[in-house]
């Protein structure tokens, strides 16, 4: 049985003629392609939650801490209406008593 291998993530730092793809300063997930590789490209998962090829200067490597691991653990799940669901944020609200 093949081990498995641990995902990798990177950072968009441009996105010159995908404006509507790649959102720079996201984190976008990585695609084992050594052929795209030699080409000099990455595949990655884009906004439309599929991977393509993109330029592999358009990216750079990035290491998830630890602590921040689990947000990173799933891939987004669609939601009734197609959208992809982002992870929940939590607020917390401070109520002002009356007195």
């Amino acid at each position: 049985m093949e081990k498995s291998r641990r995902r990798r993530f990177v950072l968009c730092v441009k996105n010159a003629g995908y404006p509507v793809s790649l959102e720079v300063r996201k984190v976008y997930e990585e695609k084992p392609d050594p052929a795209a590789a030699r080409l000099g490209m990455v595949r990655v998962v884009d906004e439309s939650n599929q991977d393509y090829l993109y330029p592999a200067d358009f990216f750079t490597a990035i290491d998830v801490p630890k602590n921040a691991a689990r947000v990173f653990a799933f891939p987004p799940r669609p939601t009734k209406a197609g959208d992809v669901q982002r992870p929940p944020q939590v607020f917390r609200s401070h109520a002002v008593g009356r007195r």
